[in-house]
C-alpha cells in the first residue's frame, strides 16, 4: 500500500494505545491482540463475533472515510492489587514475546510501569495511578 494512502492519518489522534478492549462507532466490543505506532493497518482485533479485522492506530478501517466498525475508544479494565482498583493501560501475554512487547510499551511510553505479572498476564499501568477504593 502506498504511504502516501496513510497522509490523513498522520495527525489523528491515537486512539489504539495497546492491547486491550475496544469500543466500534457502531458500539462493538473488539478485543486488539496486536498494536503498532506505525502508519499501517497492524493493529489487529476479534470481534465478539469471531471475525478478526485490522486498524491504523488512529482507531480507523480507511484512511479517507469514517466507518462504523472504527475504534473510537478503550473500555478500560481495572485490577485489583492490595485492596484498590488499578486501570489497566495495556496487558500482555506472560511469554517471551509478551514480556518483548511490554517492554517496548513502557519504552515508549514513559509513564507506564508493570503492575503485575500473574495468571499468564503481563499488566501494565500509569505510574501516576494510586488506585481507587472499590
Amino acid at each position: 500500500m502506498d504511504r502516501s494512502y496513510f497522509s490523513p492519518l498522520v495527525n489523528k489522534p491515537i486512539v489504539i494505545t495497546g492491547p486491550g478492549t475496544y469500543r466500534t462507532r457502531a458500539g462493538e466490543v473488539v478485543e486488539v491482540h496486536t498494536s503498532s505506532m506505525e502508519h499501517a493497518y497492524a493493529c489487529k482485533g476479534t470481534y465478539a463475533s469471531g471475525a478478526m479485522d485490522s486498524w491504523h492506530r488512529s482507531g480507523r478501517i480507511y484512511a479517507h472515510v469514517e466507518s462504523a466498525d472504527d475504534i473510537v475508544a478503550a473500555i478500560p479494565k481495572t485490577y485489583r492489587l492490595y485492596g484498590m482498583d488499578f486501570a489497566i493501560v495495556a496487558e500482555y501475554p506472560d511469554t517471551e514475546q509478551g514480556m518483548t512487547q511490554a517492554n517496548a510499551f513502557m519504552e515508549a511510553n514513559r509513564n507506564t510501569g508493570l503492575l503485575a505479572a500473574e495468571g499468564g498476564r503481563i499488566i501494565l499501568a500509569a505510574l501516576a495511578d494510586k488506585g481507587v477504593k472499590p
